[in-house]
């Protein structure tokens, strides 16, 4: 009972509990049923189908028997018993080695599934629960749904396949249009290197110095004049700089935005970032909104780049492997992103800028989110995003 505190969610508990009643399950010897017990024995001649009167029966049936008649390890007042001493003894171990101790029989992955849990644990994916109680004319109205939020691209996720949906790869069937997505990328760090040109003087400070003032800091080239009447010998200084921004843009990768919508959205993102890794005090976020069929139809958020912790060079080597082809789950993944949305502060300016080409839609078995419904969540989501000085 010692380890009992491993299991931390109902869930766990739940799911040692099945795997408990399949342990005991497994050697317990199947009871006839009333109509098998009521059966008449058969003679010589009985019918075609029944069991042979040879002498010779069932293993199962000769324990039923015996245990029935009192010979067998029969309880009190010839009631059955349900496990032998041997199976006891097995039940008993495996309840106090296995279950207990958390120490389970375990398999070993594959190489494949290995490299995509590892792809997986690196990129930082997680499920949000999101849409809670927003929903009149969906089923999960009381208890939302789940979004995949993706907090890190890297190339081992790509590789792996996981999320084909949103992630394609070089022998993925959309792999021809990888060189079309790395050319608007190109002409997309283009643009920004122009702009980033325009946007050095995001770098300058202005010093205004105000001196002969009745307060403020001592201006030792005007002690002299204190005998001559002069009293006004203070001055201040005044440093001004530009404030700290941060942009995250938002970019929708539904299926109805491939082609040119999608190029000039990624281009436009691409030059942004480019133009603000020039500068000082800019940092730029970009995410993907899409859908995905892993583990179940779900919405995806997906957090491709973030100059606080990324080179430029990631949005050249990974973002051409990033493809729109799924529905615009928008609030959903709005209310995934909300923990990673920088507020506005005294020293910092953040902003929100969406791309996207249509309303807020997403359908599966378990939720339906299109309609007044989906619109209301995600004017409720920016909402929060203005609460927040964004």
């Amino acid at each position: 009972l010692k380890n009992i505190s491993r299991l931390d969610s109902t869930a766990e508990v739940t799911d040692l509990a099945i795997q408990i009643f399949d342990l005991v399950d497994q050697p317990l010897p199947k009871q006839k049923s009333e109509d098998q017990k009521s059966e008449p024995t058969k003679g010589p001649g009985q019918t075609s189908g029944s069991p042979a009167d040879d002498g010779s029966k069932a293993e199962g049936d000769e324990a039923i028997i015996q245990t029935e008649s009192g010979n067998g390890n029969g309880g009190t007042n010839g009631s059955p018993s349900q496990l032998s001493e041997a199976q006891e003894r097995q039940l008993e171990k495996a309840i106090k080695g296995e279950f207990l101790s958390g120490d389970s029989k375990k398999k070993t992955l594959s190489k494949k599934d290995l490299k995509s849990v590892s792809a997986i644990a690196d990129s930082g994916v997680t499920e949000e629960n999101v849409g809670m109680g927003n929903f009149n004319n969906g089923r999960a109205g009381k208890t939302g749904t789940t979004c995949l939020l993706i907090e890190k691209l890297t190339s081992s996720l790509i590789e792996s396949g996981v999320y084909s949906d949103v992630l394609i790869s070089n022998d993925n069937y959309y792999a021809s249009r990888i060189p079309g997505h790395q050319n608007n990328i190109d002409k997309g760090l283009r643009l920004g290197a122009m702009l980033g040109r325009k946007l050095q003087i995001r770098n300058e400070e202005r010093t205004l110095k105000t001196t002969r003032l009745p307060k403020g800091k001592i201006d030792s080239r005007l002690i002299s004049s204190l005998g001559f009447g002069a009293e006004n010998i203070f001055q201040t200084m005044q440093t001004q700089k530009y404030k700290s921004a941060i942009v995250h843009l938002s970019i929708d990768a539904s299926g109805s935005m491939s082609g040119s919508r999608f190029d000039k959205s990624m281009m436009s993102a691409v030059a942004i970032a480019k133009a603000a890794s020039m500068t000082n005090n800019f940092d730029v976020q970009i995410s993907f909104r899409s859908t995905c069929h892993s583990g179940g139809f779900k919405p995806l958020a997906l957090i491709a780049y973030d100059s606080r912790y990324d080179n430029i060079s990631k949005i050249s080597k990974l973002f051409k492997f990033i493809y729109p082809g799924g529905t615009t789950p928008e609030g959903l993944c709005f209310e995934a992103l909300q923990k990673h949305l920088k507020s506005s502060a005294a020293e910092l300016d953040s902003y929100f800028i969406n791309f996207s080409d249509g309303a807020p839609y997403f359908g599966s078995k378990d939720l339906r989110y299109y309609g007044d419904y989906a619109i209301e969540h995600t004017k409720k989501e920016v909402k929060k995003m203005r609460d927040k000085g964004i």
